[in-house]
């Protein structure tokens, strides 16, 4: 696990940004917010969520193309490198909830979790305020 400062200059992350306040005005979010137990939906609260993604709008289909992108996934991952899904979330301020801490793989089931690696890419600026993400070091040596 590695951060990267800056994959995107201004002008591709103000693209990244309206792309996403057009899928806001478009309404194809879907609240994904639970109450703890992680199963029971709840209205009070909001975890808005888009996935796939790409189907939605052109530009962030095409992030699986940016030469930067692709540069880093070829340094992690040794062979083909291929898009297995993408999503957007999106937590509003005060009514928006956390994701429960998770290993990413539960979900995809590869059959080899190490040939594989998930991005974050945040769209604003990513604070402990506004729920970024956070990493346990050394945790994939638990699994």
């Amino acid at each position: 696990m590695f951060g990267h400062p800056r994959f995107f200059d201004d002008r591709e992350t103000r693209a990244l940004q309206s792309a996403f306040q057009e899928l806001l005005e478009m309404e194809v979010l879907t609240n994904v917010a639970t109450a703890e137990d992680g199963i029971t939906k709840v209205s009070d609260r909001q975890n808005l969520q888009i996935c796939p993604l790409s189907y939605h709008h052109l530009l962030f289909a095409a992030l699986s193309f940016h030469s930067e992108i692709r540069d880093v996934l070829t340094q992690l991952i040794d062979g083909d490198v291929y898009k297995m899904l993408d999503q957007i979330f999106y937590k509003l301020e005060y009514i928006g909830v956390r994701t429960n801490w998770h290993q990413d793989n539960y979900y995809f089931q590869m059959p080899s979790p190490f040939s594989g690696t998930a991005m974050w890419i945040a769209l604003h600026d990513a604070t402990i305020q506004n729920g970024t993400i956070r990493v346990i070091p050394k945790a994939l040596i638990l699994f």
